[in-house]
């Protein structure tokens, strides 16, 4: 087998028989590298020739070194061998022709006679053109062509052979001559064992009169190594060979040269020829024993061979290594030297454009200064005594010391405009004080003032409040985290300590590690830091641990009652874990802290008509703040906003418009003001206005699904219902968890006729809805319940039975409508409807057991849900009820298996995972409770039955 470097590009080769179908390991013998060789795939069979034509005496022999016979018929030509691996096209070769007989006349020297020949003679003769084929063997890897057989006349491409004489048919040997070899180097072989010769002439003598011994062509030894074998040297030969260097970069000695000797290797695997068949053997080239110099057309294919090395090659690829050498220990020095790796350096400097003009600045500047008329002819040391006045009042960290911290500031930057302490301590009040409700136009002030001191001065205090500033912008997470790393220069702890915590609030949601460590060191730092307990909390939470989260807002509510940040966050997080009354408290607790917050009386009443189901007292507490003179028109505007949902919770559609009205004029660019406007006009079916509404709003929700929803809802009002199904049945694949979506794709498609496709959506997909799933986050500003989108569904279902026959199936969808809309009086009896007249539907059981839940009816939830299961084993909703009412009954032994069968036969389910959990955690398998807890909050965020476990279990 011949083989070609990988590394040098050298030729060699290797006896076939050593090579196993898995591979072995072949050393080069010029490099020594070792490459993995395998087997080459046996060539098929050729198929058999055509009939011999009929033997015809040879012609006289010509020395002519390529004979060209054009007469006679053309279908004599001899036909080639097999094409092998390195096969290349060749002229056909004309076979010895036999004297014709003195009665033909002789052929004209160009008579082209395409007739059919003539029969053959009587007297039958062996043909030597043509031979029978030869047995299916392995292609030889040295065939570099194939080889014309030749007659006595001589071979058809005479390299240096004399031409033989034809014998007579009587004369010719009994047995044909030896296989044809295929020579490069060096006389032919004495042996047929001597296979390989990788040295010169000298070589041939290494293979033993035996022919089973194989010697070392340099020392001698026998070569017991079939590697070793087919190399002719011993390993510490070509150890010697690979150490030895060349003369002064000079050529290689002769006896370097690769001279490979194939003849052997051709008798070996060709085997015994067919009778009859002669060969010719064509020597290519040959060098004289004593080792001359080898021919030109040697050391061109010897070069090749090589990758077409010279003398200069090795010379430069030295020079060009030492070089490379030299190039990298210089840059590697630099690097060491002038970069010192080792220290721990400060982030680059912020670049940032200053401002084109100071107008922004100016005006603000020039507006506070007329509201302190008194400030003029103020002295710098005036200007420092408010700066230290708001640094304390940033201290507490409550929202009238930020706005007491503001006003100082304000006072500072009129006396002294360039003081960049003010300038720093206005952006933190701006940024704890007002967070995101920073108006842009004074926003874009606040950044100029920034930008402005940053490139006078640098004081890292500077970059620690430009940090909070984009955190309360909700700037780029890179740009908060460059920014404080900035500010870490400071020489004072405290503001160390905000830098630390403006990277954790950065990483909050992002990577907790890095959350919680920095939290901790900005602690570390300044122990007295009020807000690192806030986002603590906030840490806690979004890790799952919510008792935590709730004992860390509570100390900061013991430090500072009227925090609203804190007790805002305490009573959104009592909602999402199921305790609404502790949510109240905690607000009643911050108004009687501070009566004149109207942003507690406005979250009393989001509680009120969002998460207690009590719309009219909701009313009452919105409508005091908007009448409240003294309430700014951005907390009159959000007051209006929540009134607009109170009304429509209320049935008032009218008063809900209106409201939404005043909310828009007092704040033109308030997004939950034209969110409860859009509401009211796609109620009242003024989808034009609705229209507006909607798309200033898209993309401002931080809810791309939310605003496909609301997309949906519109198109439903201005009757496009088939463009309502697609898109909302869209919004169901992508965010599985809104079922309002799915079941308003239902009925858009029933009120287009539809019906194969409304039936599709609500029994098919909507009956394996989880029951428990409400895509709305606690006391938010943007609320849109599922029952404001699912308005038009309500009876479009029930439209699919025109007739009013028996058929259970409109009255469960509008019973699915009912349930997810929240109207459980009118879920409860269209399931009630369903039973009447199909009493083996395990669906409206289910559900009329989880109703009877919600009304605190634990009998009968028990009685509905074993009913269920009874109606239809494999219903997974069934099985979920049935364990939800045995956990009411406090028997969790008896609800774990209801629970893991409704996992397995709805694995979509999420409930029946809570219930499993609930169970383990009261078992003190913690781990594994919290293990399925968190499996469901990955699943959905939003599932506050998770949360309500996860709290109640402290786990």
């Amino acid at each position: 087998m011949r083989i070609v470097c990988q590394k040098c590009s050298a030729a060699y080769a290797i006896d076939d028989k050593l090579v196993t179908p898995k591979g072995v390991r072949a050393q080069c013998p010029r490099c020594r590298n070792l490459q993995l060789v395998k087997r080459e795939p046996v060539a098929e069979a050729a198929p058999p020739p055509p009939p011999p034509p009929a033997p015809v005496a040879p012609a006289p022999a010509s020395s002519s070194p390529f004979l060209f016979d054009l007469g006679g018929d053309p279908s004599a030509l001899t036909t080639p061998a097999a094409p092998g691996p390195n096969y290349a096209p060749s002229m056909p070769v004309r076979p010895p022709v036999a004297p014709a007989s003195a009665s033909a006349s002789a052929p004209a020297p160009f008579a082209f006679d395409f007739s059919a020949p003539p029969p053959p003679a009587a007297a039958p003769m062996q043909s030597i053109a043509a031979p029978p084929p030869p047995a299916p063997m392995q292609a030889n890897p040295f065939d570099f062509g194939s080889l014309p057989a030749a007659g006595a006349s001589g071979a058809a491409f005479d390299f240096d052979v004399p031409p033989a004489a034809a014998p007579a048919p009587s004369a010719r040997p009994s047995q044909p001559p030896p296989a044809a070899s295929v020579k490069l180097a060096g006389p032919p072989a004495a042996e047929p064992d001597g296979l390989f010769d990788f040295g010169n002439a000298a070589a041939a003598e290494s293979v033993t009169s035996t022919g089973s011994e194989v010697r070392c062509k340099s020392c001698g030894k026998v070569l017991t190594d079939p590697f070793d074998q087919a190399l002719g040297t011993c390993d510490d030969c070509r150890s010697k060979q690979q150490e030895q260097p060349l003369d002064s970069y000079g050529a290689e000695p002769n006896s370097r040269i690769e001279h490979i000797d194939t003849s052997m290797l051709a008798a070996r695997m060709a085997g015994p020829p067919p009778r009859g068949q002669t060969f010719v053997a064509v020597t290519t080239s040959s060098i004289p024993p004593g080792g001359g110099s080898p021919p030109a057309e040697l050391s061109s294919v010897r070069s090749a061979m090589r990758g077409g090395e010279s003398e200069s090659s090795g010379r430069g690829r030295t020079i060009g290594i030492a070089l490379a050498v030299v190039a990298v220990l210089g840059v590697g020095g630099y690097f060491v030297v002038q970069k010192k790796p080792w220290e721990k350096k400060r982030p680059p400097p912020i670049v940032r454009a200053a401002p084109t003009n100071s107008k922004p600045t100016d005006a603000v500047i020039q507006t506070w200064r007329m509201s302190y008329p008194e400030l003029d002819g103020a002295s710098p040391k005036q200007a420092a005594g408010f700066v230290q006045s708001g640094e304390e009042s940033l201290a507490q960290d409550t929202p009238k010391s930020y706005r007491e911290a503001e006003e100082a500031f304000q006072k500072a930057l009129v006396v002294d405009g360039l003081n960049e302490r003010a300038v720093a301590g206005y952006v933190f009040a701006l940024a704890f004080g007002r967070g995101g409700q920073i108006d842009d136009q004074t926003a874009a002030a606040a950044e100029s003032m920034l930008v402005g001191a940053e490139q006078r001065t640098g004081d890292p205090r500077l970059y620690v409040a430009h940090a909070h500033f984009l955190i309360a912008r909700k700037g780029n997470v890179d740009a908060v985290q460059e920014t404080a790393e900035r500010g870490k220069g400071s020489t004072s702890a405290s503001d160390k300590a905000l830098a630390s915590l403006a990277i954790g609030q950065a990483m909050l949601g992002k990577n907790e590690t890095i959350a919680s460590a920095a939290f901790a060191e900005a602690l570390k730092l300044d122990p007295k830091l009020k807000r690192g307990y806030f986002f603590q909390a906030r840490l806690a939470a979004s890790m799952g641990r919510y008792k935590d989260a709730a004992t860390n807002l509570e100390k900061r509510l013991a430090l500072d009652a009227d925090q609203w940040e804190a007790a805002d966050e305490l009573a959104r997080l009592s909602v999402e874990v199921g305790e609404v009354p502790k949510a109240k408290k905690v607000l009643e607790s911050a108004l009687k802290a501070a009566p004149r917050n109207a942003k507690a009386r406005i979250a009393l009443a989001k509680l009120a008509y969002q998460h207690a189901g009590d719309p009219n007292g909701a009313i009452d507490a919105l409508t005091a703040v908007t009448n409240d003179k003294d309430v700014v028109p951005a907390d009159q505007s959000d007051a209006f906003a929540h009134l607009s949902a109170a009304y429509r919770m209320a049935g008032d559609p009218g008063k809900a418009a209106d409201a939404a009205e005043k909310a828009v004029e007092l704040s033109a660019d308030s997004v939950t003001a034209k969110l409860q406007r859009f509401l009211s006009m796609a109620d009242k079916n003024v989808t034009s206005q609705a229209r507006i509404d909607l798309d200033s709003i898209k993309g401002k929700l931080n809810d791309a699904q939310l605003d496909n929803v609301l997309e949906g809802r519109l198109l439903m009002a201005q009757g496009r219902f088939d463009e309502a199904a697609a898109i909302l049945a869209k919004v169901h694949e992508a965010e599985p968890r809104r079922a309002e979506a799915l079941l308003l794709a239902g009925a858009a498609a029933a009120r287009a006729k539809r019906d194969g496709q409304a039936w599709g959506h609500c029994l098919n997909k909507g009956l394996k809805l989880d029951p428990l799933t409400y895509a709305v986050p606690a006391m938010t500003q943007l609320y849109v319940r599922p029952a404001d989108i699912l308005r038009p569904a309500v009876g479009a279902y029930a439209s699919l039975n025109p007739s009013g026959a028996e058929d259970p199936n409109p009255e469960l969808c509008e019973g699915l409508v009912g349930w997810f809309s929240e109207d459980y009086g009118s879920a409860d009896r269209h399931f009630a409807k369903v039973i009447t007249i199909d009493q083996k539907n395990a669906d409206s059981y289910a559900y009329r057991a989880m109703v009877a839940l919600k009304r605190k009816d634990v009998g009968s939830a028990v009685r509905f849900g074993a009913k269920a299961v009874d109606a239809v084993r494999t219903n997974a909703i069934a099985h979920y009820a049935l364990a939800a009412a045995l956990m009411a009954t406090n028997k969790p032994e008896a609800a774990k298996p209801e629970a893991v069968t409704a996992n397995k036969l709805g694995p979509s389910l999420l409930a029946p995972r809570v219930i499993m959990a609930d169970v383990e955690a009261r078992l003190k398998n913690a781990d594994e409770a919290r293990r399925l807890l968190t499996t469901v909050l990955l699943s959905d965020s939003y599932y506050r039955e998770a949360k309500r476990v996860l709290y109640k279990q402290s786990l």
